[in-house]
């Protein structure tokens, strides 16, 4: 975890803090819910989930890619991916 960045995309893959909607641990009770880090201080990561949940952390998280910083209080569509996929078939 201490590679971690502004911007960089994880999921929650430790069960340590629960499984909750401020704790999606991937694949648990609430699916595959991604999340991008907002910012870091010291050992603790803190996340915005995209169900719009946000969290911090100092283990559990794994990196998955980097797609860049969101918007302060964004709050992504879970949905809208599916509606792209679905308009392009």
């Amino acid at each position: 975890m201490k590679d971690l960045v502004k911007g960089d995309r994880v999921i929650l893959t430790d069960t340590f803090y629960g499984d909750s909607l401020n704790n999606p641990v991937w694949e648990g009770k609430y699916g595959n819910i991604m999340g991008t880090v907002t910012r870091r201080g010291g050992d603790t990561v803190r996340v915005l989930w995209d169900n719009g949940a946000e969290n911090g952390y100092s283990i559990g998280l794994e990196y998955i890619g980097m797609h860049g910083p969101k918007p302060k209080n964004s709050r992504p569509d879970p949905n809208s991916a599916f509606l792209r996929r679905k308009r392009h078939a």
